[in-house]
């Protein structure tokens, strides 16, 4: 039975070689914080604005092409497409990636009142990410560092009745470790390997023999 890719673990071999974490991890961590978050920006800019202008996203892992976009619904599309840096150090690799939140929205027939949508969903986005640069759960750590990069606004098609526009945000995403390189097997094998061995000393008395 496969698993869901959807809910695959964070790190794809944790604690069992040592962590191991990739631009999926990243991406993984970054829609599930903007699943958590960015409905709660959406609807206080709403309330700012004094209407619905923005939507909820109802998709966060597929682009229009697959899903279309209909008037007054949106969709997210998180991807990780580079590694920015990486760092070697005694005990590990600390590496910074570059990751893309992309709004697809039906915006209006009017260009000017579209773009400032636009605009308001890149802020929307820029926050939920950006005030919660850990990537992870509220009390939970993942990212070390997600610092916002900057934006770019485009348009997608024209209909009669309306523009399809995309907003891009850009962030850097530093994990502090992304692997060992002292883990893994100590030799090739395909077998499951052992569980830790947990070693208890409770109720040990030490009796000197004369």
């Amino acid at each position: 039975m496969s698993v869901e890719w959807e809910q695959w673990n964070l790190s794809y071999l944790a604690d069992v070689f040592g962590p191991l974490f990739g631009p999926g991890s990243v991406k993984q961590a970054m829609v599930r914080t903007l699943q958590l978050w960015l409905p709660s920006y959406i609807h206080e800019i709403n309330r700012q604005l004094g209407a619905n202008v923005l939507a909820e996203p109802n998709d966060y892992f597929y682009q229009p092409t697959e899903r279309p976009v209909v008037a007054r619904t949106a969709q997210v599309m998180v991807a990780v497409p580079n590694t920015v840096k990486t760092e070697r150090f005694r005990s590990g690799t600390r590496a910074t990636f570059e990751a893309r939140a992309t709004v697809f929205f039906a915006g209006t027939a009017d260009w000017n009142e579209s773009e400032f949508i636009a605009q308001a969903y890149c802020a929307a986005v820029m926050a939920a990410i950006g005030q919660h640069p850990s990537l992870a759960p509220p009390g939970e750590t993942f990212a070390e560092t997600t610092v916002w990069q900057g934006m770019k606004l485009g348009q997608e098609k024209r209909s009669s009745s309306m523009y399809r526009v995309l907003v891009v945000n850009s962030f850097h995403v530093a994990l502090s470790n992304v692997m060992s390189p002292f883990g893994g097997p100590p030799a090739p094998s395909v077998l499951a390997p052992e569980p830790p061995v947990t070693v208890s000393s409770e109720n040990v008395q030490v009796t000197q023999l004369t």
